[in-house]
């Protein structure tokens, strides 16, 4: 399988191999799904190649989830046995909202800029006459005094993205968890825009729940992702949903005994995408290979740049200029978006449309030609 080998900051030629799309496309999309690099599709491949011959090959991939796993916990500064194999970000949330303890009185705490992933499970409690109270943003900001107010000592959890999806607003997770456990409510975090763009370290920033999928930033399959549970919390938990994966001995096969697993384990179910994570894992390799400070560093100075490139242009800037608050995503609003954005379709400049305006992702692999090709398509189509 190829290996990316060490790559300097922004010496990316050989990188940039590793994506055939980028052969025809302006790829600037990641934050909707990311295309498929070489080791990947090598990897996946293989894989199935192996099915086809290999009687055992049920247990490599067995093996190789556990591998999977602590590449990721490394990514994040977790442990493996605090990780969890899930299908998609709105399961690990799920499962994290139908498991915890709710009182008489109790209430959640969510924003109007999370995607349905991170609001829908939380809403769903209303049902059980769970309170759910929703912080407005100010700005396309969602402001840490406004959380403040809404979290008291009834609150049982504050769920809330790494970054917003429409906007790329990056929340400050360490001062949101000093807030949410002065009250000892649970901190949730939706990272599917940050992981694989932006530095995570769960324990620094007192993450108590992070769910995130592979199909974006990280650059993987879709179905595969993953759950953080913090250790001090697996024991004090039941899962929402069990099965036979989460038992201490899966293979013991003794139906009339539930053991549950002292590890995150302990939160899944059946059988996993097990081919899927084959890709995942050939993905993280190419963030380990690289380092993920020069992955953020990368990304953030795209970003950077493609809004002093936007500067010049008569656009509505919607993303925040402020480095803290910046990630991998940015938006703007241009008069009749949706014939701008088939104008940049037929250019093959890929983009997506949210909240009313062009929301632009750039990864690691893309160049400063190409926010620049964008920039002067967006002026052309707009005169």
């Amino acid at each position: 399988m190829a290996k990316l080998g060490k790559v300097k900051y922004l010496d990316i030629s050989r990188a940039r191999q590793l994506f055939p799309m980028l052969r025809t496309h302006v790829y600037l999309n990641n934050a909707s799904t990311s295309p498929c690099p070489t080791p990947v599709r090598s990897a996946m491949a293989e894989a199935m190649e192996k099915w086809t011959t290999d009687a055992h090959v049920y247990e490599s991939w067995m093996d190789n989830l556990q591998e999977t796993k602590a590449l990721f916990s490394e990514l994040i500064g977790a442990k493996k046995e605090e990780i969890a194999g899930i299908t998609n970000t709105s399961t690990g949330l799920s499962i994290v909202a139908n498991m915890l303890p709710y009182k008489k009185g109790s209430n959640v705490v969510i924003n109007d800029m999370e995607f349905p992933a991170n609001t829908y499970p939380w809403l769903n409690l209303k049902r059980r006459g769970v309170e759910v109270r929703v912080v407005k943003n100010v700005g396309g900001r969602i402001r840490l005094k406004d959380l403040e107010e809404a979290v008291d000592d009834h609150t049982a959890a504050l769920s809330i993205s790494h970054v917003e999806f429409s906007n790329g607003f990056r929340n400050d997770l360490k001062a949101i968890s000093e807030i949410v456990h002065r009250h000892g409510a649970t901190f949730v975090v939706d990272a599917i825009q940050s992981a694989g763009a932006l530095e995570i370290d769960v324990r620094r920033q007192g993450v108590d729940f992070l769910a995130t999928s592979f199909h974006k930033w990280l650059l993987g399959p879709e179905g595969t992702g993953f759950l953080y549970v913090r250790e001090e919390l697996i024991d004090e938990f039941d899962p929402w949903a069990t099965g036979w994966l989460a038992v201490e001995n899966p293979e013991d096969f003794d139906s009339m005994n539930l053991n549950f697993s002292k590890t995150a384990q302990k939160f899944e179910t059946g059988t996993h995408n097990l081919l899927g994570y084959v890709g995942a894992k050939a993905a993280l390799e190419i963030f380990h290979d690289i380092g993920m400070s020069d992955v953020e560093r990368r990304i953030l100075d795209l970003s950077g740049r493609l809004l002093e490139e936007l500067e010049g242009l008569k656009v509505d800037i919607v993303t925040t200029k402020e480095e803290r608050y910046r990630s991998g995503i940015v938006n703007f609003k241009v008069p009749e978006v949706d014939r701008v954005l088939e104008g940049l379709a037929r250019r093959n400049i890929v983009v997506s449309k949210r909240t009313g305006g062009i929301r632009v992702s750039p990864h690691f692999f893309n160049v400063e030609d190409e926010l620049q090709q964008l920039c002067r398509a967006v002026k052309e189509l707009s005169e």
